[in-house]
């Protein structure tokens, strides 16, 4: 294949703009909490001749914590960090992670659950790195016919991936 014929690469699509909500400097870390954001947040960086000064703009959930996401542009100039929590989206969502060029991970999920409820929408843009790590990124599932609670709750093929599944009355075979 000649160099002429080749097929460049598509430009990626251009990160919507934060426009109303609001407007923090520095970071929101949630340890084993639930919290729910009805406006949408932009988390600024500090910056000092285009280099980060101060605490880092990082949305972080650590512990247990879930945090629910209304429809909006959420825009955070670090990373997005999720370690043994729950991010649930219940609206149409847009997450902006604009790390600065030495940021080496703009999404860094470890044993992370991002659940999108039904009818909702989550679009990610990140500006490096990506690191999923024993996570999951899916729908939210209900089985309303489960009598046993334990069951009900949950998306089969999750709980298939992270070796957990077992039959209920909306599934009786793995998926």
């Amino acid at each position: 294949l000649k160099p002429e014929e080749s097929i460049g690469m598509i430009p990626p699509p251009t990160a919507p703009t934060f426009t109303v909500g609001t407007t923090q400097w520095g970071g929101i870390t949630l340890n084993n909490q639930t919290v729910t954001y009805n406006t949408p947040f932009r988390l600024r960086q500090n910056t000092f001749l285009g280099f980060p000064w101060g605490p880092p703009a990082d949305f972080t959930l650590l512990n247990g914590s879930i945090a629910t996401l209304k429809s909006g542009v959420y825009r955070i100039d670090n990373s997005l960090r999720i370690n043994n929590s729950k991010l649930i989206i219940d609206g149409d969502v847009s997450f902006v992670c604009d790390a600065p060029f030495f940021t080496i991970f703009s999404l860094d999920l470890q044993a992370a659950t991002v659940e999108i409820n039904p009818g909702c929408s989550l679009f990610l843009y990140t500006s490096y790195g990506v690191k999923v790590y024993n996570s999951w990124i899916g729908a939210s599932h209900t089985c309303a016919a489960e009598p046993d609670p334990s069951k009900k709750y949950g998306d089969p093929h999750r709980k298939q991936w992270f070796n957990q599944w077992t039959s209920t009355s909306c599934s009786s075979t793995a998926p």
